[in-house]
């Protein structure tokens, strides 16, 4: 629902219907593909509706296998951690709008030296780094880089 453009009620949808395995592989898209900091921030209020989604959901589809415990969920992202490294170094980055102004030439076929080039433009980027720090550091304190 939108009240005056302001998004006020989300649903989550596909949970493993293409693919029954880790619900890592939804979650961590969600904060940080389709968030900002502020969404990684409430990451333990987006997965507790998450849980509560997925455990209506699959109880109206009459599923006869448990629902994972919040408990176990956030269990699972722990073990996805290396995966969590990789989106936030690696394609966070193309969620800043700085990334809108790069030659896009250069990304279509990319020299090693203009490749680096995008690198060094990207995580120069202040807000990058500001994003990049507070991710890293949140992966630091749950114990998933050491």
């Amino acid at each position: 629902m939108q009240d005056e453009s302001i998004l006020t009620e989300t649903m989550f949808l596909d949970f493993q219907m293409s693919h029954w395995g880790s619900p890592g592989v939804d979650l961590i898209p969600i904060f940080y593909a389709m968030g900002n900091a502020e969404c990684r921030k409430r990451r333990g209020e987006i997965l507790f509706a998450y849980h509560e989604a997925l455990e209506g959901y699959m109880k109206r589809l009459g599923c006869l296998t448990k629902c994972p415990s919040l408990l176990e969920l956030n269990g699972d992202l722990l073990k996805m951690g290396a995966v969590e490294v990789v989106w936030g170094i690696t394609f966070l980055p193309f969620f800043y709008p700085f990334f809108a102004n790069l030659d896009m030439s250069a990304v279509e076929d990319p020299t090693p030296e203009a490749m680096n080039k995008i690198r060094k433009i990207m995580y120069s980027d202040k807000d990058v780094n500001e994003a990049l720090r507070e991710i890293l550091l949140n992966l630091l304190y749950r114990g998933v880089l050491y």
